[in-house]
Protein backbone atom coordinates (compact mmCIF):
# COMPACT_ATOMS: atom_id res chain seq x y z
CA UNK A 1 0.00 0.00 0.00
CA UNK A 2 0.91 3.70 -0.94
CA UNK A 3 0.80 6.63 1.07
CA UNK A 4 -0.73 9.27 -0.69
CA UNK A 5 0.36 13.08 -0.53
CA UNK A 6 -1.54 15.83 -2.16
CA UNK A 7 -0.42 19.31 -2.40
CA UNK A 8 -2.34 22.50 -1.89
CA UNK A 9 -2.93 22.60 -5.97
CA UNK A 10 -3.98 19.51 -6.33
CA UNK A 11 -6.43 20.01 -2.84
CA UNK A 12 -8.13 22.84 -4.36
CA UNK A 13 -8.31 21.45 -8.07
CA UNK A 14 -10.36 18.18 -6.48
CA UNK A 15 -12.60 21.15 -5.21
CA UNK A 16 -13.54 21.74 -8.31
CA UNK A 17 -13.72 17.97 -9.48
CA UNK A 18 -16.09 17.22 -6.78
CA UNK A 19 -18.40 20.27 -7.61
CA UNK A 20 -18.32 19.48 -10.99
CA UNK A 21 -19.83 16.05 -10.78
CA UNK A 22 -16.53 13.74 -10.60
CA UNK A 23 -16.48 12.42 -6.98
CA UNK A 24 -16.88 9.12 -8.04
CA UNK A 25 -13.78 8.84 -10.58
CA UNK A 26 -11.96 10.63 -8.21
CA UNK A 27 -12.48 8.14 -5.33
CA UNK A 28 -11.54 5.34 -7.39
CA UNK A 29 -8.59 6.71 -8.94
CA UNK A 30 -7.41 7.63 -5.01
CA UNK A 31 -7.87 4.22 -4.56
CA UNK A 32 -5.96 2.29 -7.17
CA UNK A 33 -2.89 4.88 -6.63
CA UNK A 34 -3.18 4.03 -2.93
CA UNK A 35 -2.87 0.68 -3.86
CA UNK A 36 -1.04 0.27 -6.85
CA UNK A 37 0.24 3.59 -8.68
CA UNK A 38 1.02 1.83 -11.66
CA UNK A 39 -2.11 -0.24 -12.40
CA UNK A 40 -2.91 0.12 -16.11
CA UNK A 41 -6.71 1.71 -15.10
CA UNK A 42 -8.66 4.70 -15.62
CA UNK A 43 -6.51 6.00 -19.08
CA UNK A 44 -2.79 5.45 -16.76
CA UNK A 45 0.44 7.20 -18.71
CA UNK A 46 3.57 7.56 -17.93
CA UNK A 47 4.56 11.07 -18.79
CA UNK A 48 7.60 12.08 -21.12
CA UNK A 49 10.15 14.54 -21.45
CA UNK A 50 10.83 16.70 -18.52
CA UNK A 51 7.72 15.37 -16.98
CA UNK A 52 8.97 11.62 -17.25
CA UNK A 53 8.82 10.78 -12.98
CA UNK A 54 5.20 11.70 -13.29
CA UNK A 55 2.39 9.50 -14.27
CA UNK A 56 -1.55 10.27 -14.70
CA UNK A 57 -4.77 8.83 -15.25
CA UNK A 58 -7.81 9.99 -16.75
CA UNK A 59 -11.02 12.09 -15.17
CA UNK A 60 -13.25 12.59 -17.40
CA UNK A 61 -12.10 13.70 -21.29
CA UNK A 62 -10.40 17.08 -20.17
CA UNK A 63 -8.82 16.95 -17.26
CA UNK A 64 -6.04 14.28 -15.38
CA UNK A 65 -4.73 13.14 -12.12
CA UNK A 66 -1.19 13.87 -12.04
CA UNK A 67 0.98 12.23 -9.61
CA UNK A 68 4.74 10.84 -8.70
CA UNK A 69 5.73 8.20 -7.01
CA UNK A 70 9.06 8.58 -4.43
CA UNK A 71 10.38 5.78 -2.39
CA UNK A 72 9.44 5.72 1.31
CA UNK A 73 12.97 7.39 2.38
CA UNK A 74 10.95 8.40 5.70
CA UNK A 75 9.82 5.16 6.57
CA UNK A 76 6.18 5.93 7.23
CA UNK A 77 3.92 3.77 8.78
CA UNK A 78 0.22 2.92 8.22
CA UNK A 79 -2.03 3.07 11.66
CA UNK A 80 -1.23 -0.81 11.72
CA UNK A 81 2.01 -0.62 11.74
CA UNK A 82 2.77 -1.51 8.19
CA UNK A 83 5.38 0.21 6.60
CA UNK A 84 4.42 1.61 2.95
CA UNK A 85 5.67 0.44 0.14
CA UNK A 86 6.34 3.76 -1.01
CA UNK A 87 4.87 7.70 -1.44
CA UNK A 88 2.61 9.30 -4.44
CA UNK A 89 2.43 12.82 -4.17
CA UNK A 90 -0.51 14.26 -5.85
CA UNK A 91 0.14 17.27 -7.95
CA UNK A 92 -2.79 18.62 -10.24
CA UNK A 93 -6.38 17.05 -10.04
CA UNK A 94 -7.90 18.89 -12.69
CA UNK A 95 -7.20 20.55 -15.87
CA UNK A 96 -4.44 19.38 -18.89
CA UNK A 97 -1.63 20.99 -19.75
CA UNK A 98 0.46 20.00 -16.60
CA UNK A 99 3.70 21.92 -15.70
CA UNK A 100 6.30 20.80 -13.52
CA UNK A 101 7.07 22.21 -10.38
CA UNK A 102 9.74 24.27 -9.77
Amino acid sequence: MFRVDVSNRAEKDMDTCLSAGYGRQLAEIMNTVEEDPYKPTHGFKRLKGDLKDFCSRKINRKSRFVYSVLPNDERAIDEYGKLYDGIVRVHEAWGHKYKKPT
